[in-house]
């Protein structure tokens, strides 16, 4: 939907809530959303920070990476 210009911003609270999946998949997906809708709700984004610096500590390099 994003590709395609739909504003998807509605679902931010929804998204954001699966940036600690623990499937790879969805949490890249997670990650590009929030990338491009962050500045949007950014009382929400904040909510995603602590997964973030977790992230960053993790042992698999992808997904430090995808915190960056």
């Amino acid at each position: 939907m994003i590709p395609k210009g739909h504003n998807v911003s509605e679902f931010f609270a929804q998204v954001v809530k699966n940036v600690a999946s623990s499937n790879l998949e969805i949490r890249k997906l997670v990650y590009i959303y929030l990338l491009r809708y962050a500045e949007h709700e950014p009382d929400l984004a904040l909510l995603s920070i602590n997964t973030f610096q977790k992230d960053l500590a993790d042992p698999n390099p992808l997904i430090c990476a995808m915190a960056l």
